[in-house]
């Protein structure tokens, strides 16, 4: 292409292939050029748009990927592609609601597009007040859907002969620097290699040092970004994967929907906080602090409970934890970096009502460079003043900045506000490693106990709420009483390094004794 690009530098198609390739090898920048020097000899070109508004905002170019989806639904309206990438970037900027609307609009256009349906199941978990019979039937709808476009007939169940280790499969976009791949690599490294074979299955446009960690952690690496669903099943058929888990299904790139396809004898969701609404789907993994029996929520899969759902990898090369702000300053600060599709209007008059009970505190707010967007400033703005909160109180971070960075800013903060009914998790676990407790509402669907789960491995049951009245009482409590809170802060990162959160052995343990178990079902069932 380069070639191409030398004999014929006005040649459009070649600076998008171009830009194609070079983006999938991490040159976004140079990528963006390319696109945009194919845009102007080729103007009405959809596709480079498409691609064009997708790389600018992977480079945190909110505005500017906006413009060109705009441009995009001008020149193309009836472009399923252009309402999904849309709907992303209203729901990056906390509107759940209009990203939900456009994301209708795709699948009107393009009833089998399954990214978009996966992006739609993603933004209903961020609307508030919603029940677990209308969240069941809107993911059951998207299952039937797919499974009807694509799988009308139902697949035959994978056989295969026994194999002597049990071959566990894993389906994800986020084999990165990504906080699921923190998540699983201690899983991946602790399997027992005596009793299992791992095969990592990956959907991914660009890899990091991280990624090649796993490609010489697994017995063998497969990318499927290139294949279909129903092509991707068939090489997980013909590697003969006996439990094969899809992780944070709706998620990023995920494609849970290849279990439409049997692609395993047993198949299970992992790291997804809802129902993937698949018949297919067999278990979904829990524990009874996300799901406790007496839950309401509504799964198509059946519920397998391990001990400790949540484990991050303990935070290393990372600041100390700073002193107490406020005792240094005289004010107390808030704070939330949760993205801001979390942040929705009730989040807003909660928080608002905890500035108004603790006189003078301010409120630090940050998700990459997402507060740096003028509109989405001014709609917070709004929401807050609403609230009777004043612009000098609320501090917008919109700068795109290092993880190092970010958790610098914990210095900065005396107590983290998680959001409702979608609470942090990543977040949740960094504050408290930087030693700034986080004040939950506990809810009744697993995204809404996230982080009550993680405070409930830590005996920190102090810090959750069960009404919004008790929130602001716990938030009042602590800003009043500054020297138990900086001895809670000081003490914060061993008590978590010691909590089952970081016991990477432990909750090894746990899931291969989960997939055993279903493994034995299986054959005992298909005997």
């Amino acid at each position: 292409m380069q070639q191409a690009l030398r004999l014929r530098p006005d040649y459009g198609d070649a600076h998008y292939n171009l830009a194609n390739v070079i983006r999938r090898q991490g040159l976004t920048e140079s990528a963006v050029q390319h696109y945009q020097e194919a845009l102007r000899l080729n103007p009405k070109d959809a596709e480079v748009y498409n691609n064009l508004a997708t790389a600018l905002s992977d480079l945190g170019r909110q505005d500017e990927a906006m413009e060109a989806c705009r441009q995009l639904l001008v020149l193309k309206p009836d472009m399923a592609e252009a309402h999904q990438n849309m709907g992303n970037f209203m729901l990056a900027q906390g509107c759940p609601e209009q990203a939900i609307a456009l994301y209708d609009r795709a699948l009107e256009l393009r009833p089998d597009y399954a990214t978009a349906g996966r992006y739609l199941l993603a933004a209903v978990l961020y609307l508030p007040d919603q029940s677990p019979e209308w969240l069941f039937a809107i993911h059951k709808q998207f299952g039937d859907r797919y499974q009807g476009v694509h799988a009308p007939a139902g697949m035959a169940p994978a056989k295969h002969p026994r194999h002597d280790r049990i071959r566990i499969g894993y389906v994800s976009s986020d084999f990165r620097n990504h906080p699921v791949a923190r998540n699983v690599s201690p899983l991946i490294e602790a399997h027992d290699r005596s009793k299992f074979e791992i095969y990592l299955y990956s959907h991914l446009e660009k890899s990091d040092d991280l990624t090649q960690w796993f490609k010489g952690a697994c017995h063998g690496w497969r990318s499927i970004i290139d294949l279909t669903d129903e092509q991707a099943a068939a090489l997980i058929r013909q590697d003969e994967i006996d439990v094969l888990v899809f992780l944070a299904g709706r998620f990023d790139e995920n494609r849970p929907q290849i279990a439409a396809y049997r692609a395993a004898p047993v198949q299970v969701s992992w790291h997804d906080p809802a129902t993937s609404g698949l018949d297919e789907m067999d278990y979904l993994i829990t524990d009874y602090q996300l799901s406790p029996r007496s839950t309401s929520e509504k799964f198509t899969e059946r519920l397998f409970h391990i001990p400790t759902y949540y484990l991050h990898v303990p935070l290393t090369g990372v600041p100390e934890i700073a002193p107490l702000p406020a005792k240094q300053k005289g004010v107390m600060t808030f704070g939330s970096f949760n993205n801001p599709a979390k942040i929705n209007e009730r989040v807003v008059a909660l928080w608002s009502e905890v500035m108004r009970a603790v006189p003078n505190s301010r409120l630090m707010l940050k998700y990459r460079a997402v507060f740096g967007l003028p509109r989405v400033r001014e709609h917070y703005l709004k929401l807050f003043q609403a609230g009777g909160i004043s612009e000098d109180r609320l501090i917008f971070v919109g700068d795109s900045e290092s993880n190092t960075q970010l958790l610098n800013r914990y210095a900065e903060i005396d107590i983290a506000l998680d959001s409702f009914p979608f609470t942090g998790s990543t977040t949740t676990f960094e504050a408290l490693w930087m030693g700034v407790p986080v004040i939950t509402l506990l809810g009744d669907h697993m995204v809404a106990r996230w982080s009550g789960a993680m405070l409930k491995k830590l005996r920190l049951d102090e810090l959750i709420a069960n009404s919004e009245a008790e929130y602001v009482a716990i938030a009042q409590g602590l800003a009043q009483n500054l020297d138990h809170l900086a001895s809670l802060r000081a003490g914060l990162r061993e008590r978590v390094a010691r909590s089952p959160l970081c016991d990477e052995k432990r909750r090894a343990y746990q899931l291969e004794r989960a997939f055993r178990w279903m493994w034995a079902k299986w054959c005992a069932e298909h005997a």
